[in-house]
């Protein structure tokens, strides 16, 4: 198996992408998504600090993405503030308290394959606004889903961090302060019809699972 993660800007964009992979036979128990809680609206109300399941309003509040309401829970991340999250990602959690989750999600990430500077990058990056998904998939079918995923706006990592560090950053930081909800995120600055580009500059990173 591979797991394959984008970063969005949009929330319209990720939604497109899980549909497109949906009605191409990519299941979605192997599809993990993490919001920040900025850009769902007010609909949830306040997060506290670990939340039970947060049923159907939370698939209201998060549009297309309904199928993952039984499923989603709202967490507030030390360093991150309140996420929406569901999917095999989020497994541990919520069993961390909410004092662990940031080092549980990095560790998460890890074990998808992804190294310590790039989880901390997926964690900054839903820090000011991102909206991550992984997907599962065979390796035989692996091209095909990043080829789905590509077609859609996407933040490169790379440019992202290049771009924060500018501004000082030095690595994600669990003991700092979340970022104010509208804080600018930094997308990929080519438009969809530059999916090859894309790819090459691997937006769309694939990881082989390490167990």
């Amino acid at each position: 198996m591979r797991t394959l993660v984008g970063v969005f800007e949009q929330l319209a964009e990720a939604e497109s992408a899980v549909k497109e992979l949906e009605t191409a036979g990519f299941s979605r128990d192997g599809m993990s998504i993490i919001v920040n809680r900025a850009k769902c609206g007010p609909s949830l109300g306040p997060v506290e600090n670990v939340m039970p399941p947060a049923g159907p309003g939370a698939g209201a509040a998060v549009g297309g993405l309904a199928g993952f309401a039984a499923g989603i829970v709202a967490l507030a991340v030390p360093g991150i503030g309140p996420i929406l999250a569901a999917g095999p990602l989020v497994a541990g959690l919520t069993g961390a308290g909410a004092g662990a989750a940031a080092g549980a999600m990095i560790a998460k990430l890890r074990q998808l394959g992804a190294s310590e500077e790039e989880a901390g990058c997926y964690c900054e990056a839903v820090r000011r606004g991102g909206i991550l998904l992984s997907v599962d998939v065979p390796a035989e079918r692996a091209a095909e889903a990043e080829e789905i995923i590509g077609k859609h706006r996407l933040a490169d990592l790379e440019d992202c961090a290049a771009e924060w560090s500018q501004e000082g950053w030095k690595g994600f930081d669990p003991s700092g302060e979340p970022a104010p909800a509208g804080l600018p995120f930094v997308p990929e600055r080519v438009g969809p019809s530059a999916g090859k580009e894309r790819r090459e500059r691997r937006s769309v990173r694939s990881y082989i699972r390490i167990r």
